[in-house]
């Protein structure tokens, strides 16, 4: 059985006919043309009744309208039956129809009272309902898409972003749709919230509004261009006659800082007297605002040296506002919070914009040419809608005294710090490393320079030759080095310029550009090297005082003829003393292969990374200066071609017009008979020793010579004289006859009458070998040390220095010749 027929006859038991009464069951009924009834589009609805109570006889229900019912019978609804009845027995459930009118008129929800009147009246109840008549939508739709918009973050040109549509086939009655900004729900994904700078907005002035039967789209969302946002006039633009421009008016603010993707949310909502209706999805939209890497799309650089002309026109600067330049890294890469003009620095320039809103420059100039290169910041002052007149600020809420990130700029060229070097010696010069930021091929351009402020006070072989094109494969090369090889050592200023249809670079003064310090390492140059005679007679062949710029201690020198050439034959080469600041060749002479002529010292530095070890002569590029090698003492170079000849005579030098005729030197003339005066006076001094003198007995005695000993060695016996015994001049191997005396030996001394005849043979100039008178030695010992020696025959001189007599005029000739000889051989050697 089922619950329905329990719930009528269980309280049967209690009553015969039962109570009619309604069924807990709620109408709520929508207009709608679900049939045609009465020719008219309807839907329906039903009113359950049920008998409970009793089930004896029959009972018929009508349904009556109460008070408080706002809707019309016959015109917003009929019931299909007059009544329903319950047979005897009968306790089911039944239904009353009830027809609802569509009338495409938006309608409130309209309200029917019933109650029940039941046949007989016993079987009437208190019961009660309420149906509910509710419009079927007349009022139409309003959808608001797209409800989630991606856009880039840069400047709008007046299009539409976001529309509401109200669509229905009748639109009956108002509608008015309001949409304002509202804070982003916690939803996933989760976006950053965008700032007060990072868009801008003005409020819808009054709701959209769609009158009775209209339909169609409203623009809800109007991304301005900037222009149109300085133009716009608030609240005029869009109150009283221009009401029907309410839209809600959205600038994007492209600013340059680098940022996630950020989202700006929106509510909807219908006014409390709107007949369309708005769907849940409408309610809530969202813009998320892609970031836009400006610095990459306005291409906005400059280059050092040149005139910078900032384009800003697609950012929020226009023409008379004020901002500042700021170096990104030293910034940290932020504006600051506040404005503050300083003096301009190498960190901060400040600028005033000019133009309008569409075309809108910075005019910088060449203040930026000794600025580091990199990023830069252009921040503005003034907040983000500075350009925007004052009502439209207020209206927002914008602070004038903000500082806006409005774009990066990209400052091109050389860096500041770089440093780079070259040998003198090397044969080619580039600077491979120079760091900095968008180099050109082909269009930048190096030079060494004395100083990038004066380049007039450069020498034009430093200049012309240090010339170097930025190549593709990252390097600056100098077009000829060899022109730059005569400078100066030192340090000078690397200048930098870039080519453009204005200049080419050929001219000093256009390298203003400080690329940094270049160091040409080497040798300075002598303007003045003393001389040096070959052979020695000076010394060794030094340069002293050798200083330059990163000279090291293996740095090599050669003598060469030209610097950076071969010659056959020489290889004169030194290390460098790094402690004594010197080069020592050595003694230098012809067979070094050298002539009597200039040369050049030429240097060299290992650099065995770029191939240079300093093993030929062609590596010594370098001068350090020149020297002028001579002739040796008392040789000329006749024939001027650096062979050098001996003067015939010994007393002729190197002298005449040009150093190179034999001529006397007076000192060598003077010494020479300063010697012979020297040996004529040893030659009287030799004679005049051998006095003569005739004894009682016949004997002639030379001038007698003092014995100092007189000793047996080796089976003979020496007699050692005090001096010379001046026997030496004579034949070595003959025997000179003498006699002794006062030596205390009987078998040696000579008394009176009674002579002891010997002969000497000279061993030394201080000792002879004692004879017996026929020339052997003698056969026994001897001692003494004192006692007297003489010669005793007057004829010895002739005997021992011929075979034939010679007389004492002739003896004294030869002597001295010899002598004469012995003082030039002794003129020669001084």
């Amino acid at each position: 059985m089922s619950f329905w027929r329990l719930y009528l006859i269980l309280p049967g038991a209690l009553a015969q006919t039962g109570e009619i009464g309604f069924l807990p069951r709620q109408v709520d009924a929508l207009e709608g043309c679900q049939f045609l009834y009465n020719f008219r589009c309807c839907n329906y609805d039903y009113v359950g009744l049920g008998r409970s109570g009793g089930s004896n006889g029959t009972v018929t229900a009508r349904l009556t309208i109460l008070p408080g019912t706002n809707a019309t019978e016959g015109v917003d609804f009929d019931f299909y039956q007059d009544s329903v009845t319950w047979q005897d027995g009968d306790v089911d459930p039944k239904a009353m129809l009830i027809v609802i009118y569509d009338n495409n008129v938006y309608d409130l929800t309209k309200v029917v009272q019933l109650g029940i009147d039941a046949d007989p009246a016993i079987a009437s109840s208190t019961s009660e309902t309420t149906a509910y008549i509710r419009d079927d939508n007349d009022g139409g739709t309003v959808e608001i898409s797209p409800t989630a918009i991606v856009i880039d973050e840069r400047f709008g040109n007046m299009e539409c972003l976001m529309w509401a549509e109200r669509s229905g086939p009748v639109a009956s009655g108002k509608t008015e749709l309001t949409v304002e900004y509202t804070t982003c729900p916690e939803i996933v994904p989760e976006r950053n919230r965008a700032g007060p700078n990072d868009f801008w907005s003005l409020p819808l002035t009054g709701p959209l509004v769609w009158e009775d039967g209209e339909t169609g789209k409203r623009c809800v969302l109007r991304n301005l261009g900037f222009q149109a946002a300085v133009d716009l006039v608030w609240p005029e633009c869009c109150t009283g006659a221009n009401s029907s421009n309410n839209t809600l008016l959205f600038v994007v603010n492209p600013d340059a800082e680098e940022e996630a993707e950020e989202r700006v949310c929106f509510k909807a909502s219908l006014s409390d007297n709107s007949t369309a209706t708005l769907p849940a999805a409408s309610m809530l939209q969202n813009i998320i605002i892609n970031d836009v890497n400006l610095m990459e799309e306005l291409k906005l650089n400059c280059t050092r040296g040149l005139d910078c002309l900032l384009d800003v026109s697609k950012t929020s600067i226009v023409g008379g506002e004020v901002g500042f330049i700021l170096d990104a890294e030293e910034s940290d890469y932020k504006c600051p919070q506040t404005c503050n003009f300083t003096v301009n620095s190498s960190l901060q320039m400040s600028y005033t914009s000019t133009g309008n809103a569409e075309e809108t420059f910075i005019n910088m100039g060449k203040a930026l040419r000794d600025w580091k290169p990199g990023e830069k910041l252009i921040c503005k002052c003034g907040g983000a809608l500075t350009a925007l007149q004052k009502p439209n600020r207020r209206s927002l809420g914008i602070a004038g005294t903000d500082v806006t990130h409005v774009a990066t700029m990209e400052l091109h060229g050389p860096y500041l710090a770089n440093t780079a070097s070259c040998v003198k010696s090397w044969a080619t010069c580039d600077v491979p490393d120079l760091l900095g930021i968008g180099y050109k091929v082909g269009a930048d351009h190096l030079r060494v320079l004395k100083s990038c402020d004066d380049t007039a006070t450069t020498p034009f072989g430093l200049a012309m030759g240090s010339h170097a094109v930025y190549g593709a494969d990252g390097v600056y090369r100098m077009e000829n080095f060899e022109a730059m090889r005569p400078t100066i050592v030192g340090m000078y200023d690397m200048c930098w310029c870039r080519e453009t249809a204005d200049r080419n670079c050929t001219v000093n003064g256009d390298f203003s550009v400080s690329a940094g310090t270049f160091v040409y390492r080497g040798p300075n140059i002598r303007a003045v090297m003393d001389p040096y005679q070959l052979g020695g007679g000076w010394g060794t062949f030094k340069v002293p005082e050798v200083y330059g710029t990163g000279l090291e201690a293996g740095d090599r020198a050669m003598v060469l003829q030209e610097c950076g050439e071969e010659v056959e034959g020489v290889n004169v080469t030194t290390t460098y003393n790094e402690v004594d600041k010197e080069l020592d060749f050595g003694v230098l002479s012809a067979g070094n292969g050298l002539l009597a002529r200039a040369y050049k010292v030429c240097w060299c530095q290992l650099a065995p990374a770029r191939g240079h070890y300093c093993n030929s002569a062609t590596e010594f590029r370098a001068e350090i200066g020149s020297v002028t090698f001579l002739c040796p003492r008392r040789e000329v170079d006749r024939d001027q071609d650096g062979i050098c000849e001996l003067c015939p005579m010994m007393f002729q030098t190197a002298g005449g017009w040009d150093g190179m005729q034999c001529v006397i030197d007076g000192g060598l003339f003077s010494l020479s008979i300063l010697w012979y005066l020297v040996e004529l006076l040893l030659f009287l001094a030799c004679m005049t020793s051998l006095r003569c003198g005739r004894t009682p007995t016949g004997f002639v005695h030379g001038v007698p010579r003092l014995i100092e000993d007189v000793s047996r060695e080796s089976d003979t016996v020496l007699v050692t004289v005090v001096g010379y015994h001046n026997l030496t001049i004579f034949n070595k191997m003959q025997s000179i006859p003498v006699t002794l005396s006062g030596t205390g030996h009987f078998l040696l001394d000579s008394r009176g009458s009674k002579s002891i005849p010997f002969r000497v043979r000279p061993r030394s100039s201080n000792t002879l070998e004692l004879l017996d008178a026929e020339g052997n030695s003698l056969d026994f010992r001897a001692d003494s040390s004192m006692g007297n020696m003489y010669y005793i025959d007057p004829n010895i001189l002739r005997r021992l220095t011929s075979t034939r007599k010679l007389s004492y005029a002739e003896l004294a000739a030869r002597l001295w010749i010899k002598g004469i000889r012995l003082g030039l051989m002794f003129s020669v050697i001084f």
